[in-house]
């Protein structure tokens, strides 16, 4: 597992792990990526953090074995999606 990425092997891993969610009852982005590795999300939101200092992105469990990194502050998430396309 990765102890640092890049931008590609982030939307390589948020295209077959993420999901972006717009609550209805608010307007705002929020990024999942959901994964079984809390390394591997650890290492992504890293390079986040390096990039949006500013940034809540944060790793936790959600269920048994199964680990989430959200980014839930706005700019960050729409910066986020920016760098991975």
């Amino acid at each position: 597992l990765p102890t640092a990425c890049s931008w590609s092997y982030f939307a390589g891993f948020f295209d077959a792990e993420g999901y972006v969610r717009v609550p209805a009852v608010y307007s705002c982005i929020r990024l999942e990526v959901r994964q079984m590795y809390p390394q591997a999300l650890q290492a992504l939101c890293s390079l986040v953090q390096r990039e949006f200092p500013q940034s809540r992105c944060r790793v936790a469990e959600v269920a048994s074995g199964v680990h989430s990194l959200s980014i839930s502050a706005e700019k960050v998430s729409r910066g986020t999606l920016e760098k991975l396309l």
